[in-house]
């Protein structure tokens, strides 16, 4: 019996995705370096992330997650990245929001219309996470997204 028992510690051990993390959980493809991978297949080319002592980018295509910090609330991109994964960060409109435009037009987050970013590991320089948000376009629709990244540095 206790050999059962380490066989199913060990099995839920490894369930689970890389991308994880924030109370997100990600079901569907793997992104290759450089893309993010929606939930509808939209896959995104192209991605990378900078920062500086303050702020971050995310992006891919025309996807672009800011991270900004005003160093009361939260800590700095720099500071959580320093600090250990998963980094959970709230998108809204105040510090850390996202900037979409397709052809449906831009679409952003707003103090309304939020959602989640959770960067659940660095592998070498690679950032790996998932996203999770309700956005909001200029024309006032709104839709639901979620997307997984490995995204390597611009610099």
């Amino acid at each position: 019996m206790r050999c059962l028992s380490i066989i199913f510690v060990l099995t839920c051990a490894c369930g689970g995705s890389p991308y994880d993390g924030c109370d997100l959980s990600w079901t569907g493809d793997d992104p290759v370096l450089g893309e993010m991978v929606f939930k509808d297949g939209t896959r995104l080319a192209g991605g990378s992330y900078n920062h500086t002592i303050r702020n971050g980018r995310l992006s891919a295509g025309t996807f672009t997650i800011n991270v900004r910090a005003d160093g009361v609330d939260e800590p700095s991109f720099d500071e959580a990245l320093m600090a250990g994964f998963p980094i959970c960060r709230h998108l809204d409109r105040e510090n850390d929001s996202i900037l979409y435009n397709d052809s449906g037009g831009a679409w952003i987050t707003d103090s309304s219309h939020t959602g989640t970013l959770a960067i659940a590991s660095r592998e070498g320089q690679e950032l790996v996470g998932m996203v999770s948000a309700e956005l909001i376009s200029t024309t006032g629709a709104i839709r639901q997204i979620e997307a997984a990244f490995r995204l390597g540095p611009s610099d």
